[in-house]
């Protein structure tokens, strides 16, 4: 990947990606544990995580902790059906997208 495609993606992040919307962050996540052959080692490693998270559950935690640890599970959990992400989560950026048009086959 040279200079040019990386900036492109960064400026395709920039624009399109709400890091503050709750919808883009579930989409993220589920299509980085969807796609494992565009992701490769973050996707097995995220995927771990998630495993390991789920015995948070068990844990005393602030509610709003607690709240968004269920969100991002849900997003773990529907990232294993047959449907896409985007079928799920409403926002205009889709990684798997941007790393399908900048790496042009090449995994991370």
């Amino acid at each position: 990947m040279n200079v040019i495609q990386w900036i492109s993606m960064l400026q395709e992040v920039y624009e399109k990606f709400d890091y503050n919307d709750l919808e883009c962050q579930k989409r993220l996540i589920c299509e980085v544990l969807k796609e494992e052959e565009y992701f490769g080692n973050v996707s097995k490693k995220m995927k771990s995580g998630f495993q390991l998270a789920r015995y948070l559950e068990v844990l005393n935690m602030p509610d709003d902790f607690r709240e968004l640890l269920d969100e991002y599970l849900d997003a773990s959990e529907r990232s294993v059906g047959q449907k896409e992400c985007e079928e799920f989560f409403q926002c205009p950026y889709s990684l798997k997208d941007s790393v399908k048009r900048n790496l042009s086959g090449n995994s991370l």
